[in-house]
């Protein structure tokens, strides 16, 4: 019994340990195909404060006062996230989903360069109410987040 507990421990460890030399690589210097030297250092692209709300700030965010997660239908609903680092050129994709995980649409922004926010918005004028929605963004292909959100009918909860 004690054998298998340290066996699973010294696995647990070494996909640990993989993981972290995954991410050093990631970060590590690239020596531009020359041994020896470097070119500089690679850091990983970095999305932060991911928001759904009703309106946008002045700096294309998602404001303090509109962020929710329950929009009535043919409320616009934007998603803003901060580039903390992101280098320009990097491609952020959001993909708008259904109550079923259908594909509803989506679009590709560009990181320009100096951009601190990024900010995507979806019409729900023609979806059912009652329902779970998703909203998933990708960088460079990669998979980074993916947020909730419902529709609900005000008419529907009136006498």
């Amino acid at each position: 019994m004690r054998s298998l507990r340290r066996r699973a421990r010294s696995l647990k460890l070494a996909g640990t340990m993989t993981v972290l030399a995954t991410l050093l690589a990631a970060c590590a210097p690239d020596s531009g195909g020359a041994p020896g030297r470097t070119s500089g250092t690679t850091r990983p692209i970095e999305l932060t404060q991911f928001r759904l709300g009703a309106e946008l700030g002045n700096d294309g965010a998602v404001t303090a006062l509109s962020e929710k997660s329950t929009f009535n239908i043919g409320e616009q609903v934007h998603l803003s996230m901060r580039v903390v680092h992101a280098p320009p050129g990097t491609p952020i994709e959001v993909i708008w989903r259904g109550p079923e995980n259908e594909e509803l649409g989506g679009e590709t922004k560009t990181v320009r360069p100096g951009q601190v926010h990024v900010h995507f918005s979806a019409d729900t004028s023609s979806l059912p109410a009652g329902k779970a929605y998703k909203v998933a963004v990708a960088v460079q292909g990669r998979s980074i987040t993916q947020i909730e959100f419902d529709l609900e009918d005000p008419l529907a909860s009136q006498p």
